[in-house]
């Protein structure tokens, strides 16, 4: 939980001096099902740069340590705002279903995926 608060604030930093720079805020549009993320995805005419940021959140269990809680972390920047998804894939590694559906929804647009976070 902390690292995924510390996440949202240096994504939030970064807008807030993006926005700053433009005269105003840059909204962050969040999802919690990959479903829903690609729709948002297909929708969008002009992902800027072309650029999907795609990563792995790994966690370790707060009630077994020796289990990691894995999550996919997706984000792009469009028409002055962030669009994001966080997906939690549960404490086995079976974060490729995910991932592999992302992937092929950036392919079917012509868009990249890069790994990492979106920051500036």
């Amino acid at each position: 939980m902390a690292l995924l608060r510390f996440f949202e604030e240096e994504i939030r930093k970064i807008l807030d001096k993006r926005a700053s720079e433009k005269g105003g805020k840059m909204p962050i549009v969040k999802f919690n099902q990959s479903e829903e993320f690609i729709k948002e995805l297909e929708g969008d005419a002009k992902v800027d740069r072309n650029i999907v940021r795609l990563t792995y959140l790994q966690r370790q269990s707060p009630t077994f340590p020796m289990i990691k809680q894995i999550s996919v972390i997706v984000a792009y920047s469009v028409n002055g705002q962030i669009v994001c998804l966080e997906q939690h894939c549960g404490d086995v590694i079976d974060r490729d279903g995910v991932c592999t559906a992302i992937k092929e929804a950036c392919n079917r647009l012509g868009l990249e995926v890069r790994g990492g976070s979106l920051e500036e």
